[in-house]
């Protein structure tokens, strides 16, 4: 098993309300937290983002390859750690909450 950082987003629009926003993966604690925080330097009065507390996750080898890649793909830079995607394809991930 491979422990991904996963956290969900909502989007706030003057005038349209909350809204979905999907999912980020991260491979790291801290990279998700830097994003998150990066995050806020592009908020406005009539557009922000909201992400829930990061959550760490387990996942099989093929999940996290799929994320690893994603985040290379998108980018071009292996070493960003964290990937957006729309909540309908964490349907296609095992992803397993972690019991503490």
């Amino acid at each position: 098993m491979n422990i991904l950082f996963l956290s969900y987003c909502t989007e706030y629009e003057a005038g349209w309300g909350s809204r979905p926003d999907g999912i980020i993966f991260s491979l790291t604690l801290e990279d998700m937290q830097r994003h998150i925080a990066e995050s806020r330097n592009h908020e406005s009065y009539d557009l922000y983002w909201r992400y829930s507390t990061p959550e760490e996750v387990l996942c099989d080898d093929e999940t996290y390859n799929t994320v690893k890649a994603d985040i290379a793909l998108k980018t071009g830079n292996p070493d960003r750690t964290v990937q957006g995607y729309h909540e309908r394809k964490l349907k296609e991930f095992n992803i397993y909450k972690k019991i503490t």
